[in-house]
């Protein structure tokens, strides 16, 4: 029997909330797109900006990018504009939304560190960001860059010869591949395709008397620590991996 393979990919979105942690949690490689172009809005705005929870309510983090005629850029280009001490901001908002959580002081510090290091590309901060969590939580995933792929195709194409020069038997999608993957593609590549199937259980939070789902993954790494983290994906898993 061939053994299975299974890999993932997402853009290397900053903060990211649990649910994409809970694709690299099942998966065997998780790729980090970087290749692809930058956006700043949209179902794809995510690639610079989240939200923690503040005593007021959701408060965004934007990275500020340089973007004035740089319409195409990738996300491996997008350059962070140093015109402000963004960094700090985001530390202090952070800080301040946080020092209250029962996890802050076992989280916190290694944070901080991160953010006091200088970034001048976005990609490098994500990816120094998503490995710290992985890191924090003990997933063991190789992670590699799409950019070393040097992807011809698009839309499907992209996905597929993603996922064949990265090994895979079978390929794990966000729920939203269903919406521009072409089945038949992959089923003619015999590439197996599964798509995420993951639920964000309530979890209590610093502020709030009702539940503010989809939040980056500070607001549960600081309210439930690693143990609760890692008990919310497992228990909101249900992606179910090929035998």
């Amino acid at each position: 029997m061939n053994s299975v393979t299974l890999v993932t990919a997402h853009q290397a979105n900053y903060l990211p909330y649990l649910g994409f942690f809970e694709k690299i949690l099942v998966s065997d490689r998780y790729i980090l797109v970087d290749d692809t172009q930058f956006v700043k809005r949209g179902p794809f705005g995510w690639i610079h900006r989240n939200r923690i929870l503040s005593p007021n309510g959701p408060q965004w983090l934007s990275v500020p990018i340089k973007t004035q005629g740089k319409y195409d850029q990738t996300i491996a280009e997008a350059e962070i504009d140093q015109q402000t001490n963004w960094s700090r901001k985001h530390l202090r908002a952070i800080e301040l939304s946080y020092r209250k959580a029962k996890f802050f002081d076992d989280i916190f510090p290694e944070l901080k560190e991160i953010y006091q290091q200088r970034w001048t590309h976005l990609v490098d901060l994500s990816e120094a960001l998503i490995l710290w969590v992985l890191k924090t939580l003990d997933l063991q995933c190789p992670v590699e860059r799409s950019s070393r792929y040097q992807i011809q195709g698009q839309g499907s194409n992209y996905v597929l010869e993603l996922a064949q020069k990265g090994g895979a038997t079978h390929y794990l999608s966000g729920v939203h591949g269903r919406d521009y993957l072409d089945l038949k593609t992959f089923e003619e590549a015999e590439m197996g395709l599964l798509f995420q199937d993951f639920t964000c259980h309530p979890y209590e939070q610093v502020y709030g008397k009702e539940f503010t789902s989809h939040l980056c993954i500070l607001d549960v790494l600081f309210c439930m620590g690693k143990k609760g983290t890692l008990d919310l994906l497992h228990k909101g898993s249900h992606t179910e991996r090929p035998s």
